[in-house]
C-alpha cells in the first residue's frame, strides 16, 4: 500500500511538473512573440527614406512612399520646397566632410539610423517618418533632414471629416 501510494505521488508531481514545465514554455513563447512586434514596431518607425531632390518636392510619391494623404503630402511637398528654396530656416545645422552629395546624403542616413551622438537631437528626434535629400540649389545647406509627424493620435477620428491633419516638419539641413 505504501509503494502504491508513493508511485502516485510521484506520478502525479512529474505530471504537475510536465504542465508547469508546459506553461513555462507557453509563456516564453509569448514573450518572445511579444518582444518581436515590439522590435518590428520599432524598426517601422526608424524609416528612413532617402529621396532625390525631384522625389521630395513630387506629392504622389511622397504619397505612396510615406502612405499619407494628397492633402498631407502636398503640404510636405511646401514645406520641403520651401526649405530646399532657403526661404525657410533650419532649426539647426552642422558641417560633414564629404567627397560629394550623394556619399553626403548616405553617411547621413546611416548617422541617424545608428543614433550617432555627433548629431544635434533634431536629427535624432522620434518621429514618424524621416527624409535625408540633398538640396544641390540650396547654397548654404547642401543635405536636408526633415522629421515628419503625422499627428495621428486617438482623438482623430473625433475631428471633422474634412478637416486635413497636416504633417509638422522639423528641419535639420547640414
Amino acid at each position: 500500500m505504501l509503494e502504491k501510494l508513493k508511485k502516485i505521488l510521484t506520478s502525479r508531481y512529474t505530471l504537475l511538473i510536465a504542465l508547469i514545465a508546459i506553461l513555462g514554455l507557453s509563456v516564453s513563447i509569448y514573450i518572445g512573440h511579444l518582444y518581436k512586434r515590439v522590435q518590428n514596431a520599432t524598426n517601422e518607425a526608424k524609416k528612413i527614406y532617402e529621396l532625390t531632390q525631384q522625389q521630395a518636392q513630387d506629392i504622389t510619391y511622397l504619397q505612396n512612399q510615406l502612405q499619407i494623404s494628397k492633402g498631407e503630402a502636398h503640404h510636405l511637398a511646401d514645406k520641403i520646397n520651401q526649405a530646399q528654396a532657403g526661404t525657410m530656416q533650419p532649426i539647426t545645422h552642422i558641417t560633414v566632410q564629404t567627397p560629394d552629395l550623394p556619399a553626403a546624403t548616405k553617411i547621413v542616413s546611416e548617422k541617424i539610423i545608428e543614433r550617432d551622438k555627433s548629431l544635434p537631437s533634431e536629427a535624432l528626434r522620434k518621429s514618424d517618418s524621416t527624409i535625408v535629400t540633398p538640396q544641390p540649389d540650396n547654397k548654404n545647406y547642401k543635405v536636408g533632414i526633415y522629421k515628419i509627424n503625422l499627428k495621428r493620435n486617438w482623438y482623430r477620428h473625433q475631428m471633422p471629416r474634412r478637416q486635413a491633419i497636416y504633417p509638422s516638419i522639423t528641419t535639420a539641413q547640414l
